[in-house]
């Protein structure tokens, strides 16, 4: 290291923070922690390359980082437990001023504990400079499940296993989006949640009760001392909120879960017509409705954008819709939007289209995001 100034966070005067953090006084603190998918730092250099030193704790999955230059991903990483510097660029031209970003490219991992990742310093070549960083032409706001994590998009096509290492934000949907319209962009997303239940119909997996805070999925007192916790001050202020949530709400007809705390088994239920039943349906409507609400009170000038069927539905679009209506129709609310993509059963028909897992691949993401983008540009 030699060769090199090392600089830790607080030092560095032009720099952006990706995604959801602390207040902005914490963020002047050492390390920097990163909580959900694409969080992290981009900077402006002209250094010939570029080094981190990072550190992660985890009991369940590990978390990878990835780097980015100019938004195209250029290496990716397994996040070392142990405080490490690692290069993440080398051999740039020092007559260029790199844009360079190192993001979190896994999701939260809910229930672990010990899930902890952060940036402690960064280096670069000797006299090099940090320049500032470029205003985006907007700031989109992410809200989903494992679509909107990036499940599915490394790995072998149709692989099977639940691991961590298939799942990776950083060529997804919504990455795809930041590029075409110069947007800064925040995720929020958790493999396996929905708006009112989980896939398995557990009650607490379900984003809305957390969007008011920086990354309250987790409540160990070590994630609580770095601000996981912490309600979010909304100081950046969304100009697009898109919501893709609905996929697990969906599945979770077809699984009971039961509350260890008070015995009670919840699963949603269906008349013997097939249809939903008039319970279920209320209890979804409103779980649309109410997150809705919330999400205008913290984002008053933003329009929103329900988006679904990445992955086929056959029960909760009809309710959304109808929820989504009902909601703009009561509170005059004339700037929310719903818009159906293309469906990985429709559209993946080559093996390299495909994602691991189950979950949409390369070209269903694809097409999402250049019909998300046509869509915002209309609105």
């Amino acid at each position: 290291m030699e060769n090199l100034d090392l600089y830790e966070i607080n030092q560095i005067k032009n720099k952006n923070i990706l995604g959801r953090n602390v207040s902005e006084a914490a963020k002047t603190k050492n390390p920097l922690a990163l909580f959900w998918s694409a969080s992290g730092i981009e900077v402006v250099t002209n250094s010939s390359e570029l080094w981190v030193q990072v550190s992660s704790n985890y009991s369940v999955n590990e978390i990878y980082l990835a780097v980015q230059i100019s938004g195209y991903t250029i290496a990716r990483f397994m996040a070392p437990k142990e405080k490490t510097w690692i290069c993440v660029a080398k051999n740039l031209n020092p007559q260029e001023k790199n844009n360079i970003s190192i993001i979190k490219d896994s999701q939260p991992s809910a229930f672990d504990p010990n899930h902890i990742v952060q940036i402690h310093q960064i280096a670069v070549t000797k006299n090099a400079e940090f320049f500032q960083v470029p205003k985006k032409d907007c700031f989109i706001e992410f809200i989903g499940d494992s679509i909107t994590s990036g499940e599915g998009l490394c790995g072998r096509p149709e692989a099977p296993e639940w691991i961590s290492s298939y799942i990776s934000v950083s060529n997804n949907y919504a990455m795809q989006i930041a590029k075409i319209k110069n947007a800064e962009i925040s995720i929020i997303s958790q493999c396996g949640w929905g708006i009112t239940r989980g896939w398995d119909s557990n009650i607490y997996s379900n984003i809305p009760s957390h969007y008011q805070n920086v990354c309250s999925i987790f409540n160990s007192p070590m994630q609580k001392e770095l601000g996981y916790c912490q309600e979010y001050d909304f100081s950046k202020k969304a100009d697009f909120v898109v919501v893709n949530l609905g996929t697990n709400d969906n599945s979770s007809f077809n699984s009971a879960w039961t509350d260890e705390s008070t015995g009670k088994v919840y699963q949603y239920q269906m008349n013997d017509d097939g249809t939903v039943t008039e319970s279920s349906i209320n209890e979804i409507y409103d779980g649309i409705k109410n997150f809705l609400c919330k999400i205008r009170k913290n984002n008053p000038s933003a329009k929103i954008l329900w988006v679904w069927g990445m992955i086929k539905l056959d029960k909760i679009p009809a309710i959304l819709q109808n929820a989504m209506e009902d909601y703009k129709k009561e509170n005059g609310d004339q700037k929310v939007f719903a818009l159906e993509l293309d469906a990985m059963e429709d559209v993946e028909i080559d093996l390299f289209d495909k994602g691991s897992r189950w979950h949409p691949g390369p070209k269903t993401h694809f097409l999402a995001a250049k019909k998300i983008a046509d869509f915002v540009e209309g609105m």
